[in-house]
């Protein structure tokens, strides 16, 4: 649970366990992993305006991501790995263009990420989302995602052809095994940051081409 003092007047929020203010007393930073958290993120969240790392990982948070937290547009640092959070990811995770590392592996997240308009999301250079419950194809827009270097997204139920990656300069990780996909895309040599690639226990219908080995 959280050290907090409950029902004490005169006290500072900025004095509390895991939070940091800046200069003018609002919330930048919100650290409140592993501390054995349970139930839902409020719709509250989107009213500290300020906020710019959330850290909620390892806990065992549950129920949906609310949409309210596209409303924290000076967001850099999302992790909500390791909870039990479900449903889908929220279409409003586009809307924070500032986010440098997006973690949401090991929940139980369905649904497909085609509402989501990754090309939004140019300053990204972590996108982790292993280890849920994710279906259909990966939307081409994760092609605009110009800063990323880490793209994790194995262990999921994504199905059909993976979607041109080759404006990915930067990429360095790309981990898409243990899924359904059964189509290769044209990889050319505009990934020559590409160092780890993982594409294991799939339903691919062809090999890896011999220019990335």
């Amino acid at each position: 649970g959280l050290p907090w003092p409950v029902g004490q007047h005169n006290v500072s929020v900025c004095s509390f366990s895991g939070v940091e203010c800046d200069a003018r007393g609002r919330v930048v930073r919100l650290d409140l992993h592993n501390r054995m958290l349970r139930g839902s993120v409020p719709d509250e969240i989107s009213y500290l305006t300020e906020l710019k790392e959330l850290y909620l990982n390892a806990n065992e948070l549950s129920g949906k991501i609310p949409a309210s937290v596209g409303s924290l547009q000076h967001l850099t640092d999302l992790d909500i790995e390791m909870n039990l959070f479900e449903g889908s990811l929220v279409p409003s995770i586009a809307n924070l263009t500032n986010l440098e590392f997006l973690s949401c592996g090991f929940n139980k997240l369905t649904g497909t990420l085609s509402s989501i308009d990754f090309s939004r999301l140019t300053k990204v250079r972590t996108f982790k989302c292993d280890y849920n419950q994710l279906q259909g194809e990966l939307p081409a827009s994760l092609n605009n995602m110009s800063s990323l270097v880490y793209l994790i997204l194995s262990y999921n139920q994504f199905t059909g052809a993976i979607p041109p990656l080759n404006s990915l300069e930067n990429l360095y990780d790309l981990e898409l095994h243990n899924n359904y996909f059964t189509k290769l895309p044209e990889f050319s040599e505009n990934l020559k940051s590409l160092t780890s690639l993982s594409l294991g226990f799939n339903k691919l219908e062809s090999c890896i081409p011999s220019t990335l080995g």
